[in-house]
């Protein structure tokens, strides 16, 4: 016991701003947008005797990047997470289903990715391209709109031998969101593992590619994905790069058995 007392405060602010009409926060936020129920155009009766459906808005608010920092902040010692809402009108109801801390075993890749020669004519890091490395499930995007997310085409669930219902494991996929990327430009995520893939022949992997809104002017063919398998990320490693095809909006109106091959592209599969 120390025996001492600290007046110094230190924290990190983050503000969403809510109206009724819509949620404005950064683009990288606001993950994905439920409105339930999802089927046979189904009503709930709400606190003011009318019918209407439920909007659900799941959030993820990055620690390492706030919009301002009070003191210096040490990320290993955090002992309160305090929320509150102020500035409203007229009385709310708000329904928080689950707030929880998420961490996951993709980093991003914070340097140049320029090959020898290559030359960009705006600073790569940080420039002013907004990049988040993100996960979409079937629990929690299967009903996402306007792409819902789907199994790729052969994957299915697993199951959980461990319970005696036999339930299935929740599916999911890394998800990059990249807005105001440069031409010539690039970002990535890596992981690192101690992996032996010489007893393999094939390396299969499932890449489906939307844009940021319906009217944007993305084409197939504007992205490329690309991966890199090596010793280190710079020098020593095979490469492999795909042009993508762009899945349209409005997928969800299309029956599922149209669904898989309209989000996972057979030209997007390597």
């Amino acid at each position: 016991m120390q025996r001492t007392s600290t007046v110094t405060t230190t924290w990190k602010p983050v503000k969403i701003i809510i109206n009724t009409r819509l949620i404005f926060v950064r683009a990288v936020w606001l993950l994905v947008k439920i409105i339930s129920p999802t089927k046979l155009n189904l009503l709930f009766v709400l606190a003011n005797n009318t019918n209407g459906s439920i909007k659900w808005y799941q959030f993820k608010i990055p620690i390492r990047s706030p919009e301002k920092a009070i003191g210096e902040v040490d990320l290993t010692n955090i002992r309160f997470v305090r929320m509150f809402m102020k500035n409203f009108e007229t009385p709310v109801v708000c329904r928080f289903a689950k707030l929880e801390f998420l961490r996951g075993e993709w980093r991003r890749y914070n340097y140049s990715l320029l090959q020898p020669g290559e030359y960009s004519p705006t600073p790569e890091v940080p420039g002013n391209t907004q990049f988040d490395l993100a996960s979409v499930s079937i629990e929690e995007n299967g009903s996402r709109q306007p792409v819902p997310y789907v199994l790729p085409p052969g994957i299915d669930k697993e199951r959980d031998i461990s319970t005696t219902q036999l339930a299935t494991l929740n599916e999911q996929s890394l998800s990059l969101r990249v807005c105001d990327l440069a031409d010539g430009d690039a970002r990535a995520a890596y992981r690192n593992t101690q992996l032996d893939i010489r007893a393999y022949k094939k390396l299969k992997m499932f890449i489906h590619a939307e844009s940021r809104g319906a009217n944007d002017a993305l084409q197939n063919g504007d992205l490329h994905a690309f991966v890199r398998l090596g010793s280190d990320f710079n020098d020593n490693y095979y490469e492999y790069e795909i042009p993508l095809v762009i899945t349209p909006w409005n997928s969800t109106e299309q029956p599922k058995s149209g669904r898989k091959r309209t989000t996972w592209k057979l030209n997007s599969r390597n």
